[in-house]
């Protein structure tokens, strides 16, 4: 090999890798180091060469590479809001939508504190927690654009020390909003059924037991509330058999 041929006219050779392929096909790429060997004039006569297999380390900065282009192709492109701090609480890094909601360029915020932009005090103490305490956070957060956000603090370990801390929040505000129109939605038809001055009565379908009914079918039917909930209309005597199973029927 080339790099040996240095060696042997005395020029110097350290850590340099090279690829050796072997009569199966099979290719390892070697770290080797070689020290020349002098006569007895000074003048090189060969070497002494020492390599030592490292392809599963290229293998594995090799996947650790694509593996962190991947994240980066990710990070760039989700819709979701990333960023990471290190332990002075400063930006190392926040993907375009994260710079977008700051109002900013990427290159304008790393390195800067999060409070020299102007995030809530309480956004600070979360990190500087997850700092503190190595666990991951979840919470719902809302922001001062009048969002709500699901957000996921989590520690970035080197050895047992928390390094980095990763936040992602993920925009729920329309989720937000269907529940609480649900819980509202709710309340009203809880409201209607409770006062409604005619009976109303909730049945489970494939076998007619009563699941709720409001004050007025009770005292239409004489009955306590308790008495009624979990019976059939049948077994009541306040419905025909007959009539039921045509009801049913139509409405299948």
């Amino acid at each position: 090999h080339r790099e040996l041929a240095r060696r042997v006219r005395g020029e110097d050779v350290r850590d340099r890798g090279l690829e050796v392929r072997f009569d199966d096909g099979t290719v390892r790429t070697m770290l080797g180091n070689a020290e020349p060997l002098h006569d007895d004039a000074g003048q090189p006569r060969g070497a002494v060469a020492a390599f030592v297999d490292i392809s599963a380390r290229i293998r594995a900065e090799h996947a650790l590479r694509a593996s962190e282009a991947r994240y980066r192709t990710l990070a760039a492109t989700a819709i979701d809001l990333i960023a990471r701090y290190d332990r002075d609480l400063r930006y190392l890094y926040v993907n375009p939508a994260m710079a977008a909601r700051l109002g900013k360029r990427p290159d304008e915020v790393i390195g800067r504190r999060i409070t020299e932009l102007g995030r809530p005090a309480a956004w600070n103490d979360h990190v500087h927690e997850v700092f503190t305490t190595g666990r991951a956070i979840r919470l719902d957060w809302f922001g001062s654009d009048e969002r709500w956000y699901d957000v996921q603090l989590s520690p970035e370990l080197e050895g047992d020390q928390v390094a980095s801390v990763v936040t992602v929040a993920r925009d729920i505000t329309a989720q937000k909003l269907a529940a609480r129109a649900l819980r509202e939605s709710e309340q009203r038809y809880a409201a209607i059924f409770a006062t409604a001055p005619f009976g109303l009565a909730v049945t489970r379908a494939r076998d007619g037991v009563i699941l709720a009914v409001n004050p007025a079918f009770a005292r239409i039917f004489a009955l306590g509330v308790e008495a009624i909930v979990g019976r059939t209309s049948v077994a009541l005597g306040i419905s025909d058999p007959a009539l039921r199973d045509q009801m049913m029927a139509e409405l299948a």
